[in-house]
């Protein structure tokens, strides 16, 4: 088979024991006598500023033979500065050997971050695991840390999570050993949960090297990575088609959180007053305030929810935020959040004065912050934020991935990081504000500029996603959860034909849960959890259960536990706003059955005696 594009059919390779999915460019699901090892490997460019740049592909040609297989592709990375060219290899050989060969020559002078091949291991795989590396003939061993690693900034910068290394070992399971060998830099590993990534990183070019590097004309970068795995039995794995099966667990002594959404930035607050009249079944309605700007302050006369007020603030201007209090008058204030507004993660001295401002004022809002951007900047940080009312920080899986699968996998990541954050704060109350699909500009929020759109805030996928991210971050125990812009780009409101705004399925489904807020969580145990996942609220006969496919594919499920048997299903998808209807399926008593088609969410009504 040969291409000259990039969109490559995915295509399943065999080689011995060895068994992986190319999808695109990239290896994936890689694995060994049935047991996955592997999430993926790839080559990565990135520029000066740390941006992924994004290649062309031809002369693509795949060979299965036999019991092995070979890919061979070119690649042309441009973009700014960049200009290069990439000839990449990967090959199985019948001893379940994999190699891969990235071979790069710069076709100009530029500067980068970091160019080379990348390998992304299962964090539930290895967290916790024994391993061993070396470099140079020295050895180290040690326990790949079980909890989200924190990057010490140490001598000038960032630690990796295991330290440099040309050969690495584990051992995920009993019985199972995988063995790395790297040529052409040395490599390292970073914990990638810390921005909500479901795998730990191995890359090259290791940290303590600086950020910025250059490469002259002519310059060359060969990396070549072997991996071979051994299992003393093959793993069963699991059906395409098997039933999922969940259970009701016991209450987990958390209260479902607030839910709300965002007034976008690039908005004044006068500028569409219909998208308030849709605001209204949501816990509160985040506003965001520039005090350190030169610009007169634009607040609003009213609001119909509850304000989370997210300030930007230095020193200097943090005074400003008298001023808004009194213009805010007698609307609910739900929090505050400071923002630095010249830095990445906000020192707690700013954040005590803005709660020292509020309370001289009359205004008890709690009042917290800690970053504007992932957990990551908050995990690296040596504040202390013991004496803060909350710490807050944004939710967003596109920094390093960018596909449906990788992006469903990083929901289940959410849950993990407010744990991780709960841990830096004495009262244990972390805000997640705002979640999003894409990736926020810091440049255009302060600007006010409206972000790139992403199609797939109009489809199905989102709605998946969104209910994922609820499952796992309520779990968490969050003090507030706040997701999405409510209109704009990539708002959860949309302009019909008639002028007006309509509100999309998931709006509907964060009001669904913001209208419970404060009745008991309900786990729900998934023998599939990545598959199908959910939770339910309420108590003992009165429960609604919500149920999420995070597949493409569909599934059915068994639902078992109930107390009472649903009496009404609500499905959620792009194509129409699904209104309840009665249940079509039940099994056994205190159990039910469901097909949730890809990517569909299903909210059950349990309600009254069976």
């Amino acid at each position: 088979m040969s291409a000259s594009s990039k969109n490559v059919e995915p295509m399943l390779l065999t080689a011995g024991p060895l068994t992986c999915l190319l999808d695109g460019l990239t290896l994936n699901h890689i694995g060994w006598s049935g047991m996955p090892l592997v999430r993926m490997i790839y080559a990565a460019v990135r520029d000066a500023a740390w941006g992924t740049v994004d290649p062309s592909a031809e002369n693509f040609v795949a060979r299965q033979q036999g019991d092995r297989f070979r890919l061979d592709f070119d690649l042309l990375y441009r973009a700014a500065e960049i200009d290069m060219s990439a000839h990449v290899s990967m090959s199985g050989e019948n001893s379940g050997e994999l190699v891969v060969v990235f071979d790069g020559v710069a076709n100009r002078a530029f500067d980068y971050a970091r160019i080379g091949l990348c390998v992304l291991l299962p964090w539930r795989t290895y967290c916790g695991k024994p391993y061993a590396a070396a470099l140079d003939g020295i050895e180290r061993e040690g326990v790949i840390p079980p909890e989200i690693a924190k990057q010490y900034f140490l001598d000038g910068c960032y630690t990796p999570s295991i330290p440099p290394f040309t050969r690495f070992e584990a051992r995920p399971a009993p019985g199972v050993l995988i063995g790395m060998q790297f040529e052409g830099d040395e490599f390292e590993m970073e914990d990638q949960r810390n921005w909500t990534d479901s795998t730990l990183k191995i890359y090259s070019t290791p940290l303590h090297l600086g950020n910025l590097h250059h490469a002259a004309s002519g310059h060359r970068i060969r990396q070549v990575v072997r991996i071979r795995a051994s299992l003393e039995r093959p793993v069963a794995s699991n059906e395409p088609d098997a039933m999922v099966r969940l259970e009701v667990g016991p209450r987990s002594g958390l209260a479902i959180p607030p839910v709300g959404t965002t007034w976008p930035r690039a908005a004044l607050p006068s500028d569409d007053t219909r998208s308030l009249e849709q605001a209204p079944n949501l816990s509160h309605l985040r506003l965001d305030i520039d005090l350190a700007a030169s610009e007169n302050l634009v607040v609003p006369r009213s609001l119909p929810a509850a304000i989370e007020l997210a300030l930007w603030a230095d020193a200097a201007s943090i005074g400003r935020l008298r001023d808004v209090l009194a213009a805010l008058g007698g609307m609910t204030i739900a929090r505050i959040i400071v923002n630095d507004a010249g830095a990445d993660v906000t020192p707690p001295d700013l954040i005590l004065s803005a709660r020292a401002i509020a309370t001289a004022v009359g205004c008890e809002a709690p009042t917290g912050g800690g970053s504007d951007f992932w957990f990551a900047e908050i995990n690296r940080s040596g504040y202390d934020f013991s004496e803060i009312d909350f710490l807050s920080f944004t939710i967003s899986p596109q920094l390093h991935v960018f596909d449906n699968e990788s992006i469903m996998e990083s929901a289940a990541i959410q849950g993990l990081v407010i744990e991780a954050a709960k841990e830096r704060v004495a009262s244990r109350k972390v805000a997640v504000s705002p979640i999003t699909l894409i990736a926020r500009d810091a440049a255009k929020e302060r600007a006010r500029q409206a972000h790139e759109t992403d199609p797939r805030h109009g489809d199905d996928f989102l709605i998946a996603w969104t209910a994922a991210s609820l499952a796992s971050a309520i779990a968490a125990g969050p003090l507030s959860l706040t997701y999405f812009d409510l209109f704009g780009s990539n708002g959860i409101l949309r302009p019909d034909k008639q002028g007006s705004w309509s509100p999309t399925p998931v709006l509907e489904l964060l009001r669904a849960i913001a209208q419970r807020t404060g009745q008991a969580h309900v786990p729900l145990v998934s023998s599939l959890p990545d598959a199908v996942r959910g939770f339910a609220m309420g108590s003992g006969h009165d429960l609604t259960v919500l149920l999420v496919n995070c597949e493409a594919r569909t599934r059915k499920v068994e639902l078992s536990g109930l107390a009472a048997p649903p009496v009404s299903q609500r499905r959620f998808s792009a194509g129409k706003l699904s209104r309840p209807a009665a249940c079509d399926a039940a099994g056994q008593s205190g159990t039910h059955l469901a097909e949730l088609a890809g990517h569909e969410v299903l909210l059950l009504e349990c309600t009254g005696k069976p």
